[in-house]
């Protein structure tokens, strides 16, 4: 495992919490209807699994694992294809450009 990997896993650790607030906000902004789907606990429920999402992908950056990010994105895509959630276009783009990723995931 070399640092920058250490690094980027611990920091997105780190900053699990707050990334997880970041993406919540902009899911609901993006599909209002949401809350009225999901109500209140729907947000809560939001928040942590993008909580549980994020640090099993640092884990996987931690451990130097390409195999077990792309497998748990490709998982999470379609699980949210399935829920009829929209995945942002950037966040897919910004994923396609993670050296470990390729568009066949997509």
């Amino acid at each position: 495992m070399s640092i920058q990997q250490y690094t980027a896993g611990e920091s997105l650790l780190m900053q699990a919490g707050a990334l997880a607030e970041l993406v919540t906000q902009k899911q609901y902004e993006l599909q209002p209807d949401l809350l009225q789907r999901f109500g209140d606990n729907g947000k809560i429920k939001t928040k942590q699994d993008s909580i549980y999402s994020l640090n099993y992908l640092a884990e996987s950056v931690i451990v130097n694992s390409p195999i077990l990010f792309t497998q748990y994105v490709s998982w999470l895509k379609k699980l949210l294809e399935g829920l009829q959630m929209i995945i942002p276009l950037r966040l897919m783009w910004w994923l396609s450009q993670l050296p470990w990723l390729t568009m066949s995931i997509w």
